[in-house]
């Protein structure tokens, strides 16, 4: 498999250090988490799997309190929520990575981030609830409370600003802080959810989301990012130099990640406008269980995108380490899911073993090739392919929403596992085929 992924190394690359052939495996443990790229990904697995679990069983004890239409209601709200941040962002996250490990003015571009995106994200927020009865009229409910849309729109401000201050600890090789951020956020998220089921009902999921990302977006903010950054202070700034300077990159690796993310964030909302809110909490439950496994290559393909930025001439290098670890940890973990799968959304209750069993498998299946297309998008934005980026995801979007849409009202609900599986497949092919790892001489 290696002669689809060789990579033209540059003249003025270092030699290998030589290894002790006869090392032992704790001496080969140590010197593998020596590896920035290793240590990084393994504290962004260790933060993916952790969010995971947490949030597994976030949406267990949801579950158990909270009836199916409440849990369908307030997965497809919180997936906007999701998707409208993710919206806000930008694309100035993936600015991060690339340009904070070179600027020398680490804190206008992290402060005029976080401000632009932040005002951008309050905006869409207010646009969307404003919006709500012509995009889904199934969530109006959020809208009849005054207490409800402020809720919503600081959760959407809220969603942005973890993600852009995860991705300073990330460019900043500290991916140690995203990791205890994060885990503050899934860890509140679970009393709240019990506390606030007596006085919001549905609405209760989507409050504990937000008090839980106001508390952990404090810490990351005021406490981890000045230990990341000397001398940082969270201040609203807007320095127009910055975001002119980034604007390009920014809003081209933007458009790639809207055309991919919006299918996986508009799904839930695509299946509970046909299906309605019961086939929608089990194909929302199968979809995060199965996210135990999509998160292993985003966490290591972002460690990548980290060291591609700091050292583009060991990017080749970089690349089949990445290759090898996220097999390392996927195969195993989709192996887990076929033999234990059921067992595991028997927890949520019998009704969400029987309906969600079947699409839990096939989501699982469609991460082995989509995990080599999340390496590749790295490899094309740290050589700045981003055309190419933007065609491949584009051609993703289409293929699993359209695919989806199509296959739904036959289907079900595995109509959408197919359509990711089939989607994410031909894309890897496509690699394969133009053998299109390989990266050019600059």
């Amino acid at each position: 498999m290696n002669e689809h992924f060789y990579i033209v190394q540059s003249k003025a690359m270092p030699k290998k250090p030589k290894t002790n052939l006869y090392n032992s495996p704790k001496e080969k443990i140590k010197q593998s988490l020596a590896i920035p790229l290793y240590t990084n990904a393994m504290y962004l697995v260790a933060d993916s799997v952790t969010t995971a679990l947490l949030g597994f069983v976030f949406w267990i004890v949801v579950a158990r309190f909270y009836s199916p239409a409440d849990v369908g209601f307030a997965t497809a709200a919180i997936s906007i929520a999701i998707f409208l941040s993710a919206l806000g962002c930008l694309g100035f996250d993936y600015s991060l990575y690339r340009f904070l490990p070179s600027t020398d003015r680490p804190s206008e571009l992290i402060n005029t981030s976080l401000t632009f995106c932040g005002i951008v994200c309050l905006l869409l927020g207010a646009l969307f609830l404003f919006g709500l009865p012509i995009w889904s009229p199934n969530l109006s409910f959020i809208r009849g409370s005054v207490v409800f849309s402020l809720a919503f729109i600081i959760l959407v401000v809220l969603l942005t600003l973890s993600v852009m201050a995860g991705s300073g600890f990330i460019a900043r090789r500290q991916a140690k802080f995203a990791f205890f951020m994060n885990s503050v956020s899934v860890v509140l998220r679970i009393p709240l959810a019990i506390l606030l089921v007596v006085f919001f009902h549905s609405f209760g999921i989507i409050a504990a989301y937000t008090l839980a990302m106001v508390v952990a977006v404090a810490i990351g903010v005021f406490a981890f990012l000045p230990r990341v950054v000397v001398g940082y202070k969270m201040l609203p700034q807007l320095k127009t130099t910055v975001i002119r300077n980034v604007w390009k990159y920014s809003s081209a690796n933007y458009l790639a990640w809207l055309l991919f993310s919006a299918s996986r964030w508009i799904l839930p909302v695509l299946v509970l406008n046909i299906l309605g809110p019961d086939a929608n909490a089990y194909f929302y439950i199968a979809f995060t269980t199965a996210s135990l496994l999509f998160l292993i290559p985003a966490a290591v393909s972002s460690s990548l995108f980290a060291e591609g930025s700091h050292f583009e001439d060991k990017l080749g290098e970089n690349v089949i380490r990445s290759l090898k670890l996220t097999f390392l940890m996927l195969v195993p973990g989709v192996i887990l899911v076929f033999l234990a799968g059921k067992w595991l959304l028997l927890l949520f209750g019998e009704s969400y073993q029987a309906n969600a069993f079947p699409v839990l498998l096939l989501i699982s299946l469609s991460s082995l090739p989509l995990s080599i297309n999340y390496i590749y998008s790295i490899v094309l934005r740290v050589t700045d392919r981003l055309k190419e980026l933007i065609i491949i995801w584009g051609l993703t979007a289409i293929g699993v929403l359209g695919g989806s849409y199509l296959t739904i009202p036959i289907l079900g609900i595995n109509g959408v596992g197919y359509a990711m599986l089939g989607t994410h497949t031909l894309v890897t092919l496509y690699i394969f085929s133009t053998r299109k790892l390989a990266i050019p001489h600059s």
